[in-house]
């Protein structure tokens, strides 16, 4: 029961934290600097969630620090959050599996998440109509913000399913339930009736068609309304670099699929991807604004780092002198990120708020410090 509870009172917040983000951008018919700030920091939030796959090989200390990092990043799948409540009734539903039942209803999250943004966008039209004067634009732009911040979890879902692993000697099972065999009559059935579904649609047929509907109304003026409508996938980056949402798209799918590979290989495939991500942010510096350029390079670096640890820690098997540097480096990026972007927020919000402009010089101060 208590945990029931918890779980309803982490879906509450984090419910407040997607419609936050919906409303920002349904409101805004610009760009705004609170809403690509959330961006890079649900960026960087997902990136901290991915290191956090390779947590066998970091230390207790390390885990503990970055294990608050990694339940906001995975607020999606906290959201609605049916682990509870499934595997206490044992509840299978038409699937051989309890875990293949997980994965349906993940599935059907994007449609679950619309229909409450709907509900709520009906409510406001009739009633405070000048938060939605445009009760479509407003449905579209709350489906465009649900996929951005389902997409990982999403794409993590569809690769689960085939991830197995060695229990003996040419036997593998199901890493999510080790009583499944791998590649089985019925795990190849659910991994084609669910699996690929998930994958095709989610994934990879809803990315593609916003990238050239972008693609193609781009260069038009503000009253395009396709434009208008996919602001959030472009808000702060350059005309010609509009496609730089779509980049760090990619890298997050690269990332889910290396931890397919063995444990050294896949921390390995990871930071060389983290590299040439951070190599092609510095080369485009697709943001306007020069500060948002650095901040997502450090967010890149914090996570580019933290991976960096692991290949480390992976190699120790006791605690030693190197552990500690590596562990206070890893503290330092991630921290460094963090007071930046908190700067920045303050300093997007400080011109409305006395309190915030008082505050904003001692931030200053922290965010300007070298590390």
């Amino acid at each position: 029961m208590l945990n029931a509870i918890r779980v309803i009172g982490i879906g509450i917040v984090v419910f407040v934290f997607f419609l936050l983000i919906i409303v920002i951008n349904v409101r805004k018919t610009k760009d705004s600097e609170m809403s690509i700030l959330f961006k890079i920091m649900t960026n960087y939030l997902q990136l901290m969630t991915t290191s956090m796959a390779f947590t066998s090989s970091f230390p207790a200390s390390l885990t503990s620090i970055l294990t608050p990092a990694q339940r906001v990043g995975n607020s999606s799948e906290t959201f609605l959050s049916f682990d509870c409540f499934i595997d206490d009734y044992e509840v299978k539903g038409p699937f051989s599996s309890n875990i293949y039942f997980k994965i349906f209803l993940s599935a059907l999250l994007p449609i679950i998440l619309t229909m409450v943004a709907s509900v709520f966008w009906l409510v406001v039209h009739f009633t405070l109509k000048k938060w939605a004067p445009s009760l479509t634009r407003a449905l579209i732009i709350s489906f465009i913000s649900i996929m951005f911040l389902l997409h990982p979890k999403l794409t993590e879902q569809s690769f689960s399913i085939f991830r197995c692993i060695d229990v003996d000697e040419n036997v593998s099972r199901v890493r999510l339930d080790t009583r499944i065999e791998c590649f089985s009559s019925e795990h190849v059935k659910w991994c084609l009736l669910l699996g690929f579904p998930i994958l095709l649609v989610w994934v990879i047929v809803i990315p593609v068609i916003a990238f050239l509907l972008l693609w193609c109304n781009i260069k038009k003026d503000k009253t395009n309304k396709v434009k208008a409508y996919m602001l959030i996938l472009y808000q702060g980056l350059k005309t010609e670099k509009f496609y730089w949402e779509f980049v760090n798209t990619i890298r997050k799918v690269c990332l889910l699929i290396v931890l397919l590979l063995s444990d050294t290989m896949k921390i390995l495939c990871s930071v060389v991807l983290l590299v040439s991500t951070a190599r092609l942010q510095i080369y485009l510096k697709p943001y306007k604004d020069d500060q948002n350029n650095t901040l997502e390079l450090l967010a890149i670096s914090a996570g580019l780092i933290t991976m960096v640890s692991s290949l480390i820690f992976l190699q120790e098997d006791a605690v030693s002198v190197l552990d500690l540097l590596v562990l206070v480096v890893v503290v330092i990026f991630n921290a460094k990120f963090l007071i930046d972007w908190f700067y920045r927020m303050v300093q997007t919000l400080s011109p409305k708020s006395k309190f915030l402009r008082a505050v904003s010089w001692p931030t200053h101060f922290l965010a300007a410090s070298p590390t």
